[in-house]
């Protein structure tokens, strides 16, 4: 199995966000540069604590979120143009 073979599955899963972003009317370049933003500040953060653990156990979720708002920006742009 390979993660392109996960990939329809947790798009799938995402669908709801999705339709309620679009329902909100945001745009994917509104994802997509908040997702940006949100990672060069998350990046500031991890740089000025980079000795706190609490900061280096949180990369795994901050990556898999990033993840998922890539994968929404997608979504979107592709269900509603």
């Amino acid at each position: 199995m390979t993660i392109y073979d996960l990939k329809p599955a947790f798009q799938k899963l995402l669908t709801p966000i999705v339709v309620s972003f679009h329902k909100r009317s945001v745009t994917p370049n509104q994802v997509t540069i908040f997702t940006c933003i949100m990672s060069l500040v998350y990046s500031f953060g991890l740089s000025q604590n980079i000795e706190n653990k609490y900061w280096l156990m949180s990369i795994p979720f901050f990556l898999f979120l990033r993840m998922a708002l890539n994968a929404i920006d997608g979504v979107l742009a592709k269900k509603f143009n």
